[in-house]
């Protein structure tokens, strides 16, 4: 059952408080097997974040084609390039998690991260729609380097904790995710 928008708060209160390092935020996650497959629940919540990429890019190449018609088709595409995409990296994780040493803790990494996407993914799209408006502007280029450093620094702060203070495999972690969204973004373009 699709978690209530009170239950993703309560969730979110816990993402909040482990990036402010306050271990009380593990008491906020739910790390039960339920918790586990509700947290994908998260993806369903970020659709909206989804959908406005989708339409901003479907407007970049409608700008620079106006030839180009993409259609439902691209959409679709897009739906589905990005399922593959998290899809392929949670696989590889889950793999990589036993010879690095976290098969253990790799469910509670796993619920903190939905949750925390969830959180960010409405965040990063601040300088998205802040361009919109200001196409000119350095600002939106600025805000959108600034929140990398701060998702980079917040990440660290929430998988360092749940996954028991365990710092490397953190930032190995970390590391994957970028290499894995410029991986993703050189296939797909």
């Amino acid at each position: 059952m699709i978690p209530s928008l009170d239950e993703v708060g309560h969730y979110l209160r816990g993402v909040w408080l482990l990036i402010r390092n306050d271990p009380a935020g593990m008491q906020y996650l739910d790390f039960s097997n339920r918790g586990f497959w509700r947290s994908f629940w998260a993806y369903f919540y970020m659709l909206p974040v989804y959908i406005y990429s989708w339409i901003d890019l479907r407007n970049v190449i409608l700008a620079s084609d106006p030839q180009a018609s993409p259609g439902l088709d691209f959409f679709l595409r897009q739906a589905a390039e990005s399922a593959l995409t998290i899809a392929t990296f949670l696989a590889l994780l889950a793999l990589l998690s036993r010879p690095l040493g976290f098969s253990h803790r790799f469910g509670h990494w796993l619920i903190a991260s939905n949750w925390y996407g969830l959180a960010f993914s409405y965040v990063l799209t601040a300088p998205q729609v802040l361009h919109r408006f200001m196409p000119e502007s350095p600002l939106p280029a600025l805000l959108t380097f600034t929140l990398i450093i701060f998702s980079i620094w917040a990440s660290f702060r929430v998988y360092r904790r749940v996954l028991a203070d365990n710092a490397p495999v953190a930032i190995f972690i970390i590391a994957m995710e970028f290499g894995w969204v410029f991986l993703t973004y050189y296939l797909f373009g």
